[in-house]
């Protein structure tokens, strides 16, 4: 069985029972308040063993790509990708935000796990204050997918480009860039 896990580590989508129709992705598989996501923004048609064609249905573009570090390929409405497969990525977003870029599973792969290697922290006035566990772990996991951004709370967003903690609202631009900084270690 086939599955796609958002970079945050919080959705999992089955892809099982994918008819001949296709299986239709939007808003409300990825985030109902996600304004850059179609409610059909893609649909996902079974070619062989866990292998899909995406077209994209969207106003905005569905990206996918073979894999983290991989160019990605902006899809217009209509356009489409062939044997996407397990590993490759799919993203909802040119933001690549980690709650809008997806990852395929398939039946062989090993069941997802929310946890990796690094420590992660944010700057306080009075040193640096570890996440909690399961920060850290959807820190690492979106990190490790190549995430652009990972949304921790209603009000913060992690931006690992400029390895800053910003504070946000909404899903709205970002109050201040002079957030607390993060810091990642081995």
């Amino acid at each position: 069985m086939a599955w796609l896990a958002s970079s945050d580590g919080l959705n999992r989508i089955s892809l099982a029972n994918t008819g001949a129709d296709g299986r239709e992705l939007g808003r409300a598989d990825v985030n109902p308040a996600a304004a850059t996501v179609s409610r059909t923004h893609c649909v996902l048609f079974p070619t062989a063993d866990d292998t899909f064609t995406v077209e994209s249905r969207c106003t905005n573009v569905s990206g996918v790509r073979s894999g983290p570090g991989a160019d990605w390929t902006w899809l217009r409405r209509g356009e489409r990708a062939s044997d996407v497969g397990t590993g490759w990525q799919l993203a909802f977003d040119r933001a690549l935000t980690a709650e809008t870029l997806f990852t395929f599973q398939g039946s062989s792969a090993p069941s997802p796990t929310l946890g990796g290697q690094g420590v992660w922290s944010w700057a306080l006035e009075s040193g640096w204050s570890p996440y909690s566990p399961e920060l850290n772990s959807r820190l690492e996991t979106a990190w490790t997918a190549g995430a652009a951004s990972l949304l921790l709370d209603p009000e913060r967003r992690a931006v690992f480009e400029t390895m800053l903690q910003v504070k946000w609202l909404q899903h709205r631009a970002p109050l201040s860039q002079n957030g607390p900084r993060l810091r990642a270690s081995a």
